[in-house]
């Protein structure tokens, strides 16, 4: 569908009126997304409401990856619009494509031994990429292609829309990042301040960074992050860690930079609860790479051999994907020693999770490669009643924030601590005793949060922009 197509919004919340400003939000992570972005965009658009705003979004369609919830519609404030652009196709690039792919499907035998091998200079040869290697470079510039295109189609409904209501800013978000381009053209052609809000990176460069982009993906990219960043007004990222890899790698902008946390909701309270029998270790987040579980049940194991007592008590529930690296956790456990106390309960919904947790006496933090950025359950972890485990590096994002808390906070491969922590946790537990919770005063509130980004936007709007 091209951005004409697309003029008469997806969804209209009551309320609107024409005469109040109007932020322009351009996301693919948006109501009616359930994602954690999707969320934190909802957050942005309630406290811009509260100031008087009024708030128009394009977004793109639903992706099979993500969580959707049509409620999420009717929780958006009075008047917002959301506006979607279809995706369109990737254009001439499918060509080649489709090219690697039909090689691909070839036997070995037929493409010959020597397939990958070029002879020059007499006989000197070099390994020319492997065919999966092109197929997959081609696949990513694919995808980046026509996410390239929703951008630009983007840009031009953000046209069409803001001539009839011109936004007082626009506000992009991602992932994917691409949104920032689509906003960085919108600004170009209707004015006004730009705010761009990666929450992640979107070029992840460094050690243990989970960065699987080809190189030439990554100098596309690194082009487009670039423009963008010299464009924005404002460069919101989600942790002070990640703010500090964005002013290495771009320190002439570090004073239009801005660490905006996702912070902690005020209605998950309703899951806390002091009542459970049991002493649960909770693990709600899923497992991605990075997150090795088998550490953790190493400390779990020796806690046990030292509290033996503690056996008939404890249970460890791990909630999402049952495997990790292709093994089932099950397996995992028995073969660290906690088979008999460990549970996995699969997928379940967000509100089976927060009880999880709500009641849990320990919620277990995993470690994970993205050492710049937090976790969103730890922000639900916060807010309840329970000793908070975080396995994290020193300098992590994860660590910065919850040093001082109160948090058990060890490094990963750290068995002993990790055991020495869950002592520490149960004879408290055993006695009747639970910690007051992380955020009791309020330390990580989103809305804290949010009002200072639309404090900044506020401060924008009454000056020049830079367009």
């Amino acid at each position: 569908m091209k951005a004409d197509d697309a003029t008469s919004p997806l969804f209209v919340k009551e309320g609107f009126d024409g005469s109040r400003p109007r932020l322009l939000i351009i996301a693919p992570a948006f109501p009616p997304s359930a994602s954690p972005g999707a969320v934190r965009l909802m957050r942005i658009a309630a406290i811009a409401e509260s100031r008087g705003w009024q708030i128009d979004a394009i977004t793109a369609p639903r992706s099979p990856y993500e969580r959707y919830d049509e409620q999420q519609l009717e929780s958006l404030p009075p008047g917002t619009r959301v506006f979607c652009v279809a995706m369109p196709s990737a254009g001439l690039i499918d060509v080649p494509l489709r090219f690697f792919r039909l090689v691909k499907e070839l036997k070995p035998g037929e493409r010959g031994a020597g397939a990958n091998s070029v002879s020059v200079n007499g006989g000197q040869s070099f390994r020319a990429p492997a065919v999966s290697e092109v197929s997959r470079a081609a696949r990513e510039l694919r995808d980046f292609a026509q996410w390239r295109r929703w951008a630009i189609c983007a840009a031009e409904l953000a046209g069409q829309i803001g001539r009839v209501s011109r936004p007082m800013a626009i506000l992009s978000s991602g992932p994917p990042q691409i949104a920032h381009e689509a906003a960085r053209r919108a600004a170009k052609t209707l004015g006004g301040p730009l705010i761009i809000d990666f929450r992640d990176p979107w070029l992840i460069v460094g050690p243990n960074q989970g960065n699987s982009q080809s190189p030439t993906l990554n100098r596309v990219i690194r082009r487009f992050e670039k423009r963008v960043c010299r464009a924005a007004d404002i460069i919101v990222l989600n942790t002070d860690a990640m703010l500090d890899v964005f002013a290495k790698r771009y320190p002439a902008l570090r004073g239009r930079m801005l660490a905006i946390m996702n912070g902690a909701d005020p209605e998950v309270l309703v899951f806390a609860t002091t009542s459970d029998p049991t002493f649960t270790i909770a693990q709600t987040g899923d497992l991605y790479e990075g997150r090795d579980p088998r550490p953790f049940f190493r400390g779990v194991a020796q806690f046990l051999r030292e509290r033996p007592e503690a056996r008939d008590h404890v249970r460890v529930n791990f909630v999402g994907t049952l495997h990790y690296m292709g093994r089932p956790l099950d397996l995992i456990a028995t073969e660290e020693g906690i088979g008999d106390v460990f549970e996995h309960s699969g997928a379940v919904t967000r509100t089976e999770a927060l009880t999880l947790s709500g009641r849990a006496a320990v919620n277990l933090v995993l470690q994970q490669d993205a050492r710049d950025s937090i976790p969103s359950k730890v922000y639900d972890y916060v807010q309840f009643p329970g000793a908070v485990l975080a396995l994290c590096r020193p300098g992590d994002a994860t660590q910065r924030i919850l040093h001082g808390t109160g948090a058990f906070i060890v490094p990963p491969d750290d068995v002993a601590g990790i055991a020495g922590a869950l002592t520490t946790s149960y004879e408290r537990w055993r006695s009747g005793a639970r910690p007051e919770p992380l955020n009791r005063d309020g330390r990580f509130d989103r809305s804290r949060q949010v009002q200072r980004l639309i404090d900044a936007i506020e401060k924008l709007t009454t000056q020049p922009s830079a367009h």
